[in-house]
């Protein structure tokens, strides 16, 4: 075992962290095990423990903080809710083996591997090495290695037993149901008919640390009393000095700061000196990190070129064999870590991700619509009535940054229901439109001239009592119908030919399928990596997605051919070759050949 130090005072020896160096056939068969318990861990860890399992980022937690911060300085900043960042006193090191065994014979593990395990763990001498000395071997009663890949993994076992614990989950949140709030009179924020909140959010955890909500100081004695019998059960300890209050909203609670100040605890809001609050609410390509950015940019081209004049920042993030010196850029990087959260949208749900259901619901509470393809498909719109979420601003500016979402023909018609008519109207030349369809209001969609039949699957475009009764809709139902005059409004042909504008159509249409997801199948969204090939925006590397930004993207995607055949008349012969490579001949060879150029 090597000891690491961490911070404080070097003469105490809980200032250092243990690593432990195994043999090599440990770390195989350790690594091994891991390997395949990684196949399972998803299935029997809930969503919330996002630390060492596939497909889960620690940027989860910090986005729904974020959502939440955000949202409550909106509809609710008087509510007590907060947040605890919970610190455990050298969780790894206080792992008891019997509560370890325990904990994965519950879960179904097989005994003779849970055996194999304790035996491995707890059943090993250690020897300290100190300045390149070994001390005396001391056996290990307890704790998991720091430095073995199967640790992370029993760490995680052996703490979802507190984050499943039912008096913990029963605390009534309502930080999340604030959503629920019905829109203001300026109309910032909607009810979205016929969306169905996520389940509320009580905790979140990245391996040993521990965040719950809690909407009033009388659940801090609950929070305690479920930490003592997790502690007793597995010989964990809270260090209750270390633990941090949050407001989320940014408002000074007087009820919280009673209990912090009584208990020890530190408070952060708004108004606080410390970091913990405004950490939590930073949210990358807001004004705040753009400026970092910009002064880190700063920082590396001085130390590349200390010399002027300089080179253009977009000359040295060029691969090395198209001259650059093959950096990073890091604003564009900084966006494009983010583009796994559009990809989990045009999937769809999965039961380990928390994060994309919040981001459609607050979608639909900001904008009023119960899908997220028109904000897909037309970003701009939208970036005005989700400014006060920066999360959804955020993404909203990396949609802009990416090709054209365009409807696809593949679409089931269900799909342009969703679509707004400001976005999808055009006007016939030839006839003058009752009204400009650009100066329609974005929340108004195809669906409000015309509806699904579920029975037939087609978009009804002649029926709709909806636009009948609409001062504002009936002119352009009108202007859609073919039965009622002459046209003077159209959608483009991929929807005209799926829409039912007119009697004759009615039976004719082709029967469509129904929408099953949030969103519909976009594999023609693609992004060119080449000039013969191109990537689905849904499994666009990163690479990919900085290249495409690239001011020099021709170059970067061309293909490197063969060079081009010289004409005749500039071929030198191998006697005139012959002439230049003689010894002693190497002047005059070259005078030869700048004569036979010229």
């Amino acid at each position: 075992m090597v000891l690491l130090f961490k911070k404080g005072d070097p003469q105490l020896l809980v200032n250092w962290r243990p690593l432990s160096l195994i043999n090599s056939d440990a770390k195989l068969f350790t690594k091994l095990i891991a390997n395949r318990m990684n196949k399972v861990l998803p299935k029997l860890i809930n969503p919330y423990q996002t630390g060492f399992l596939p497909h889960r980022l620690i940027s989860d937690n910090g986005w729904l903080n974020q959502l939440l911060m955000s949202h409550l300085r909106v509809v609710a900043p008087d509510l007590p809710q907060v947040a605890v960042l919970l610190d455990q006193e050298k969780a790894y090191d206080r792992v008891h083996p019997e509560y370890l065994c325990r904990v994965l014979l519950r879960f179904g593990f097989p005994g003779e591997l849970v055996s194999c395990l304790s035996s491995l763990f707890f059943g090993t001498k250690i020897s300290v090495s100190i300045n390149g000395w070994l001390g005396a071997p001391v056996p290990q009663l307890r704790g998991l290695r720091q430095g073995d890949p199967l640790s992370p993994l029993l760490f995680n076992l052996a703490f979802e037993p507190l984050l499943r614990f039912s008096p913990l989950l029963v605390l009534v949140f309502l930080v999340l149901l604030c959503l629920l709030l019905i829109s203001h009179v300026n109309g910032s924020l909607y009810r979205s008919n016929g969306s169905v909140a996520p389940p509320p959010v009580k905790i979140l955890s990245y391996a040993d640390d521990l965040e719950v909500f809690l909407s009033s100081p009388e659940e801090w004695s609950v929070l305690l009393s479920v930490l003592d019998l997790y502690g007793r059960a597995s010989n964990a300890k809270v260090n209750i000095s270390k633990t941090v209050l949050v407001s989320l909203s940014g408002v000074s609670h007087s009820a919280w700061v009673a209990l912090a100040d009584s208990t020890g605890l530190q408070w952060h809001d708004a108004h606080s000196r410390g970091a913990v609050y405004h950490l939590l609410r930073v949210v990358p390509g807001g004004a705040t990190t753009a400026s970092w950015l910009k002064s880190l940019t700063t920082v590396v081209r001085e130390y590349l070129m200390s010399f002027r004049p300089g080179v253009a920042w977009s000359t040295l993030c060029l691969p090395r064999k198209f001259g650059g010196v093959g950096l990073v850029d890091i604003a564009d990087q900084s966006l494009a870590l983010h583009l796994v959260y559009l990809q989990r949208l045009l999937r769809p749900p999965s039961p380990s991700d928390f994060v994309s259901s919040w981001l459609v619901y607050a979608f639909q509470v900001y904008t009023g619509h119960k899908s997220i393809l028109p904000w897909f498909c037309f970003p701009g719109l939208y970036q005005s009535r989700v400014s006060s979420v920066p999360a959804l601003t955020h993404l909203g500016k990396l949609l802009l940054r990416l090709p054209k979402l365009v409807p696809s023909s593949g679409w089931s018609a269900r799909w342009f229901l969703d679509l707004p008519l400001c976005s999808v109207l055009s006007t016939v030349p030839s006839v003058r439109p009752p009204r400009d369809p650009s100066s329609l209001d974005p929340r108004f969609l195809v669906s409000d001239v015309s509806f699904w039949q579920p029975d037939l699957g087609i978009v009804d475009g002649v029926t709709s009592h909806l636009a009948w009764s609409s001062r504002v809709l009936r002119p352009v139902f009108l202007a859609l119908n073919r039965d009622r005059g002459p046209v003077s409004l159209v959608f483009p042909p991929v929807m005209d030919s799926k829409i039912v504008l007119s009697q004759a159509d009615y039976f004719a249409m082709p029967r469509s399928d129904g929408a099953t997801s949030w969103m519909p199948d976009c594999t023609h969204w693609t992004v060119s990596n080449s000039s013969r090939s191109a990537a689905p925006v849904a499994r666009l590397s990163l690479g990919a997605l900085r290249r495409y930004w690239h001011p020099a993207k021709g170059t970067i995607t061309s293909r490197m051919g063969p060079p081009l055949k010289l004409p005749a008349h500039l071929l030198l012969s191998p006697a005139l070759w012959r002439l230049f490579l003689v010894p002693g001949n190497a002047c005059k060879g070259f005078h030869t050949l700048v004569a036979i150029a010229t």
